[in-house]
């Protein structure tokens, strides 16, 4: 290799290595500029596999009682059905007439002197009760449904 040769390729690595470290240095002393507007969202993807449906989960059980609508009185404790196994779940709606039903004050509520609603309860003989508050107006009608859980 000849002297020019030498001296050209010692020129250019001197000019890159001098155009990094100026770039590199006007990045660690210059500020940042304002952020530019976002872009656009690019298309959906393809739909992955979703994988084989798994078997049926064990659900409510068997309904075993529906009671239909049922008058009650306020103050009533009524039992509405005996239970073989209390491990069950329980389903109470209210009717103020026969156009609306309502789950308003559901469990009892107080307002003042007023104590509103209905609840349900299971007993020691494992009766399923329902007790109507002594003011209550929203819960003439009641409907009762009972599953068995599996």
């Amino acid at each position: 290799m000849s002297d020019n040769e030498i001296n050209v390729k010692t020129v250019i690595i001197s000019v890159v290595i001098s155009v990094i470290l100026s770039v590199v240095i006007s990045y660690m002393i210059l500020p940042a500029g304002p952020q530019g507007a976002q872009g656009l969202q690019g298309i959906q993807g393809v739909k992955g596999d979703t994988g084989n449906i798994g078997p049926a989960g064990p659900g409510l059980g068997e309904l075993i009682y529906d009671s239909g609508w049922t008058l009650i009185d306020n103050y009533e404790d009524k039992v509405f059905c005996t239970l073989d196994n209390p491990n069950v779940f329980v389903y109470m709606i209210g009717r103020r007439d026969y156009y609306t039903a309502s789950q308003t004050y559901f469990g009892g509520a107080s307002e003042g002197t007023l104590a509103r609603g209905a609840r349900w309860y299971i007993t020691t003989n494992n009766e399923l009760t329902v007790y109507r508050f002594a003011d209550d107006e929203h819960w003439p009608l009641i409907r009762v449904m009972v599953w068995q859980l599996p």
